[in-house]
Order: structure tokens, then C-alpha cells, then sequence
């Protein structure tokens, strides 16, 4: 079987008799990189499309695309990038196994292990997908999101593509650290406790995860009081879709460092009271961030108030005006971006050390 696919031999040949400096095992590596990056954005693009067709039963999507429908474009669009992120670190692992001075049988022992691995990832993007996708419903209530998609509302089509991005953007470090863990248990059968840990990590990720799109939904209505959100949306009106969206998706950018390494600390060889300190200290650094994010996202805005006296930026999103919506997303993307790490070193600078706060409790 192996032996009809003559270069696929060839590179995996290479890669047992070649040592690590060999510019042919560079060659091999490189090309078989090539190729699995290949097989998974391919990967990608089918598993989200299937997806989003069970997600969607009452919309023939390739039909609604063919129309044009920018709505489903985005929403579609959306589900791959978020499978996409749960994705990028596995063609990482299967290189990492290639670099080592392997037998043949090994390298496919280690590949078989991370093709599960693969399988686990797609079945995490899948279940935050989801969550992701019953947070929007519920904070969207007397919105038939299907209809409106139909119907081609570009701001429900950005709002709902912006809530499953962000939620996979916020999980999917933990979601790796879970998938370590699995080939690492697989490898190791003393591994167990481990997994369980990063497991725990996981879901309360994940549950953190879900008040912080909330919080970013809500952060919009208080900065927007004067909007009905809901009725513009109904509406289609895409200024204020584009204006929440960014603004969700700020927050999320904003809050991403912090909450990638939340309860990467808890681990078995410590006690029941020291991880419950471990997820406090953690909640606490959470805090912190959410707080600066806010005041981050809250100073994007006064800066654009104060660099269009002349406009009357709520006036305008009432009246669906798309420039002004375009012009407020950027600067505020521009000031997450540039705070972003800023953000981040200060948390560490400011918020307790887990290790340090246990050592000085005497906690044991």
C-alpha cells in the first residue's frame, strides 16, 4: 500500500536513515509539513462545512451562497476559522515527533497517537463551536438567528461569528494543554491524574469563557444605552452588528493571554487546598484583566468622541451608517492590539505568583 505512493515512501525513508542535520531529513520534514498542513486545512474546511449544515438544517447554505448571502458567508466563514484555531497546534505535534532519532515503526506509532490526538481537537472546537453558539441564543432572545440568517442579516451573520470566534479564541490553549495530555497519557499509562487536571482546566476554561463573552455583550449595552440593541439587530442593521462585534471581539483579545494560562497550575502533586488557591489566584489575575480591559475599551471610545466632535457617533449607528461603524471597529482594534501585551505584563507584574503565595501561606 505504502509503496503506491512513491514520495510519500521516499520522505519517510529518509527521515529513519537521516540524521538530524542531514539537509535531506530538513527536506523531509519540511515537505511532510507542507503536506499535513495541507490535509488539515482541508480537514478545516470540510469538518465546518458539515457542521455548519447540521447547525442549520432549515438553510441550504451552498444555495443561500450561490445568492450571495453574506450572512451565511460570514457565519460559515466563522466556523472554520474557530476549527481552524483548535487545529494549528497538531501539525506542530506531528512535526515534533518527526525530530526524533526514530525508528520507522515508532514514527508511526507516534503519528497514529497524534491523529487521535487530532480527532480530540476537533471534537473540543466542536463542543466550544456549540457553546458558543447557545450563548448568542440566549443572549439574543426573541431573535430567530436561522431567519435571520436567511433573510441575509449581516449584523446577526457578524454578531454570530464574532461570539464562536472569540469563545474559541479564549479555549483553545486550554484545549491544547488538554490534548498534551491525552498523548501523553497514551504514552504513559501514569499519566491518568494529569489528564484528569487538565480536563478540570478545560471546563472551568471554558465556564469562565462564557461570563466573558457576556461580559463583552454587556460592555456594548452600557457604552450604548440610547440603542436597542435587540431591535436594531432584528432590524438588520449592520453599523451596530459591526460596532458589538468588534467590541466583543476586543474584549476577547484583550483577555486572551490571561485566560490561556488560567489553571494551568493545578495539578495532582498538589493538595485539594492548594488548587482550589491555585483556581482563587487565578480568578483573581481574571479579574484584574477584565477590569483594565474595559477601562481600555471604555478609553478606545472617548479617543474616538474626541477625534469626531462633529459626529454624533450613536445618531449614526441609528441610521445604519456603515463608515462611522467601520471607523469606530478599527480604532478600537487598533488600541486592543497595541494594549494587548502591555495589558498582560502588567497582570504578571501586579497579580500574586501561584507558586510564591503558597510558599508564604505554608499551605500544604
Amino acid at each position: 500500500m505504502l509503496f503506491k505512493y512513491p514520495l510519500l515512501t521516499l520522505l519517510l525513508s529518509s527521515l529513519v536513515v537521516a540524521e538530524q542535520n542531514n539537509p535531506l531529513y530538513s527536506l523531509g520534514v519540511s515537505l511532510i509539513q507542507l503536506i499535513l498542513g495541507l490535509a488539515l486545512a482541508i480537514t478545516t474546511t470540510y469538518i465546518s462545512i458539515k457542521l455548519f449544515d447540521k447547525m442549520t438544517q432549515e438553510i441550504d447554505e451552498f444555495e443561500e451562497l450561490k445568492k450571495g448571502n453574506i450572512a451565511v458567508g460570514i457565519s460559515a466563514g466563522a466556523l472554520i476559522l474557530s476549527i481552524a484555531l483548535f487545529l494549528q497546534g497538531n501539525l506542530l505535534s506531528f512535526t515534533y515527533i518527526l525530530g526524533y532519532n526514530l525508528g520507522l515503526t515508532e514514527r508511526i506509532f507516534g503519528l497514529l497517537v497524534n491523529a487521535i490526538s487530532l480527532l480530540f481537537s476537533i471534537l473540543i472546537g466542536i463542543l466550544s463551536i456549540y457553546i458558543g453558539v447557545r450563548v448568542f441564543d440566549s443572549l439574543t432572545e426573541g431573535i430567530d438567528e436561522l431567519k435571520e440568517l436567511k433573510k441575509g442579516n449581516v449584523a446577526i451573520g457578524l454578531l454570530l461569528g464574532t461570539v464562536i470566534l472569540s469563545y474559541s479564541l479564549l479555549v483553545r490553549n486550554s484545549a491544547s494543554t488538554v490534548i498534551n495530555k491525552i498523548t501523553l497519557h497514551m504514552a504513559v499509562a501514569q499519566q491518568f491524574n494529569s489528564l484528569f487536571f487538565g480536563l478540570v482546566d478545560l471546563f472551568l476554561t471554558m465556564f469562565v469563557s462564557i461570563i466573558m463573552i457576556v461580559i463583552g455583550i454587556k460592555l456594548f449595552y452600557r457604552l450604548t444605552q440610547n440603542i436597542d440593541e435587540v431591535y436594531e439587530l432584528k432590524k438588520g442593521n449592520t453599523a451596530v452588528g459591526i460596532v458589538m462585534s468588534v467590541i466583543i471581539l476586543s474584549f476577547a483579545l484583550l483577555i486572551e493571554p490571561t485566560a490561556s494560562s488560567m489553571f494551568d497550575k493545578l495539578a495532582p502533586n498538589l493538595t485539594l487546598l492548594q488548587n482550589v488557591l491555585v483556581i482563587l489566584i487565578d480568578l483573581v489575575k481574571l479579574a484584574f484583566t477584565t477590569i483594565i480591559s474595559i477601562l481600555t475599551i471604555y478609553l478606545a471610545i472617548r479617543i474616538i468622541d474626541t477625534l469626531t466632535k462633529d459626529i454624533d457617533e450613536i445618531t449614526e449607528l441609528h441610521n445604519d451608517n456603515v463608515s462611522v461603524a467601520i471607523m469606530i471597529a478599527m480604532i478600537v482594534l487598533a488600541v486592543s492590539f497595541v494594549m494587548q501585551t502591555g495589558i498582560s505584563n502588567l497582570n504578571n507584574a501586579i497579580a500574586p505568583n501561584t507558586d510564591t503565595i503558597i510558599s508564604l501561606l505554608g499551605i500544604q
